[in-house]
């Protein structure tokens, strides 16, 4: 079994944690909007409108707290990113939907990992950390959904 190393809060910087956070959100959106025109499920294409509206609204707020940092965000995602909505962009109906969702729940699952942990880091700024840990409860909807329309139980 091959066990991955986990970052101590240690070790997450603040340039790191803003760039994270906001390819994450970029990707939400973008990925949410390749749902709206690729899903056939009316369930997944309101859970792509949630995700588009709730990552925009969170990469607002960072923008303003990474501004305060002087800490510019990126203009794109980054390559997994743009491998992931390159392999969803060939699929539709119900084979979009089932990648679709698989890949929300992993996404989600990873990004409370890393909100979890930047909340608590005593390398981020408050304010960051504060970012961190009023954004965690909407990435938990957001898993839970996903993994009520995946079929299978969050946690």
């Amino acid at each position: 079994l091959h066990s991955f190393p986990t970052r101590r809060s240690s070790d997450l910087h603040i340039a790191s944690f803003v760039t994270r956070a906001a390819v994450t959100n970029m990707a939400e959106m973008e990925l949410g909007e390749l749902a709206l025109t690729q899903s056939a499920d009316p369930g997944v294409k309101s859970f792509a409108r949630q995700m588009i509206k709730d990552h925009t609204a969170t990469n607002e707020k960072l923008k303003i707290v990474a501004a305060d940092q002087k800490i510019a965000l990126p203009g794109t995602v980054d390559e997994e990113h743009r491998t992931l909505k390159q392999q969803l962009s060939i699929l539709e109906g119900s084979a979009f939907d089932a990648q679709y969702m698989k890949a929300m729940v992993k996404g989600h699952d990873a990004a409370i990992g890393f909100f979890e942990t930047a909340s608590q880091s005593p390398k981020l700024p408050a304010a960051l950390k504060e970012f961190a840990a009023q954004t965690l409860p909407v990435l938990m909807e957001h898993r839970d959904a996903a993994h009520s329309l995946l079929g299978k139980p969050a946690g």
